[in-house]
């Protein structure tokens, strides 16, 4: 539902699981239950969002308002307050005729004095643009404070519902074996919310402990760069607001099949603008990679006062993660492969994507290895003239979340400030922009160079442009100062790329009409 309202305005290789995976020594937090919820509650969750749903529609904002906590999160769609949520409500139903709301609750948990529920909001309507109706059925996990005499709404979560197959709440187990040939057990108290990965990740699951204001996660991504696994660490947990508590440094007791990793720890200052952030707040992550080329993930933040208490956890759901299918001679990217045939897009020196009618002739000295993942497509080019620069090639399909080329330009930025120039700061920059001939038509340029404190440059560039549904980038991430020698392979990478024949009678069809 809230998707929506934002838009309009296999068993595992190694030994069972059991409970002695978490037996890492005495507890540290006082325990809290998890538990089912009884029919009383079930009904009383029912009843809260049946009021919500007819006030939302009734455009009633102060009976909607009074159903949620004082201290409300929803990160997920980017809202600050309750009061931000409840207004894209009211200006979705403004904007169409017709509306009903109606959430169905399909799972429930108690932790301690708060209620986690899966619920499933189905919102019909009229568009009153077009005059078309519609319907929309999403996920969402809604964590509601129990505490006192009314039960009040303080958290939203995004719930890809698709995974829910993976989850096995009794045997307390996430298994995502069919496809991405892993596993992992679910930490006491902790309840799973899968969820549809970011960018190019392929898996990210989200464990909520209300209770002790505790977040764990695990996400399963193939970097766009081959980094080493502390460089890739240090770089995703750095901000400006945080400080290393422990920097990247070997993760004692690894699970099988894991050739190394690495656990560092994070504090991060209060938040200026987000009420979320109003505490300090710390992060223990954990990187396992089985492969040197796939990473795993798992990662605690908690409030710096629970923070000593409950950084347990994470480790417990690391040293949990099985593989299947691993074995020597026969690596996790490749065993990924064997299982997702649809991710093998280079075949006789074509980059042929299933999910765009986008083909690219890989130019001649760049080696091209195409990374894993459906939600973003990518190819890496390594030039072999140059071979600590890169050449990336992101293809968005039709429906896909596009990032702006300006934002990944000012990520790589930020990264190449903090690994790229000697003693970690940049110097001057000079930013460029303008446009390129790409498929007979006219490509978005950006560019900028940077001149570190040691007097080396560094020029990033990315070009991207629309075709047809689909949205394709291609960026120079340079690891020399040879820019002129980038900005020809970036050219022969422009120049390769086609519109897939069999795409191009519907295109004239489209032209005709």
């Amino acid at each position: 539902m809230v998707e929506l309202l934002i838009a309009c305005c296999a068993a595992f290789a190694g030994p069972e699981w059991t409970a002695t995976l978490f037996d890492d020594g005495p507890p540290a937090v006082a325990a809290v239950a998890r538990q089912a919820v009884d029919g009383a509650e079930r009904k009383s969750i029912a009843e809260l969002l049946a009021r919500q749903d007819a006030a939302i529609v009734a455009r009633d904002t102060a009976t909607a308002a009074a159903g949620f906590a004082e201290r409300f999160e929803a990160r997920d769609y980017r809202c600050k307050s309750a009061a931000e949520l409840l207004a894209r409500f009211d200006a979705f139903v403004q904007a169409n005729d017709g509306v009903a709301f109606t959430s169905t609750l399909l799972e429930a948990e108690r932790v301690g004095g708060y209620l986690v529920a899966d619920v499933q909001r189905t919102v019909t309507a009229t568009c009153r643009e077009s005059g078309e109706p519609f319907e929309e059925i999403s996920c969402e996990t809604i964590v509601f404070d129990a505490r006192g005499s009314q039960l009040l709404i303080c958290g939203l979560f995004e719930n890809e519902s698709g995974k829910a197959a993976r989850i096995d709440r009794v045997r307390r187990r996430y298994d995502a074996g069919g496809e991405l040939l892993y596993g992992v057990a679910l930490p006491e108290p902790f309840v799973p919310v899968p969820r549809a990965p970011p960018g190019a990740a392929l898996d990210d699951l989200l464990l909520i402990d209300p209770a002790h204001d505790t977040q764990l996660g695990l996400m399963l991504f193939e970097p766009t760069l081959d980094q080493e696994l502390d460089e890739q660490l240090w770089s995703d947990l750095a901000s400006p607001t945080a400080k290393f508590l422990l920097e990247p440094t070997r993760f004692d007791r690894a699970p099988p099949a894991i050739g190394k990793a690495l656990v560092a720890e994070v504090e991060y200052a209060p938040g200026k603008d987000d009420p979320a952030d109003a505490l300090p707040y710390r992060e223990r992550a954990i990187y396992l990679s089985p492969d040197g080329r796939m990473i795993f993930a798992a990662w605690l933040r908690a409030p710096a006062a629970q923070f000593e208490a409950m950084k347990g956890k994470v480790d417990q759901l690391a040293r949990s993660l099985r593989l299947a299918d691993v074995r020597p001679g026969r690596s996790y990217a490749n065993a990924l492969l064997e299982a997702n045939p649809r991710w093998k897009t280079v075949i006789d020196g074509t980059f042929r994507p299933e999910a765009a009618p986008i083909d690219l002739l890989i130019p001649a000295g760049l080696v091209a290895t195409p990374l894993l993942g459906d939600h973003i497509v990518r190819l890496r080019l390594r030039l072999l003239d140059d071979p600590r620069s890169n050449i990336v090639v992101r293809v968005f399909p039709s429906g896909e979340g596009r990032i702006s080329a300006q934002s990944i330009l000012e990520k790589s930025v930020r990264r190449m400030e903090q690994y790229a120039c000697a003693e970690g700061a940049s110097g001057d920059s000079k930013r460029e922009e303008g446009l390129v001939e790409v498929l007979g038509a006219q490509g978005d340029w950006r560019g900028v160079e940077i001149r570190c404190q040691d007097g080396s440059r560094r020029s990033y560039q990315i070009v991207a442009l629309d075709h047809a549904d689909c949205h394709v980038q291609v960026q120079v991430l340079p690891g020399s100062g040879q820019r002129e020698l980038q900005s020809t392979a970036l050219r022969k990478v422009l120049d390769g790329l086609r519109v897939r024949a069999e795409a191009r009678p519907a295109e004239a069809a489209e032209r005709d009409r």
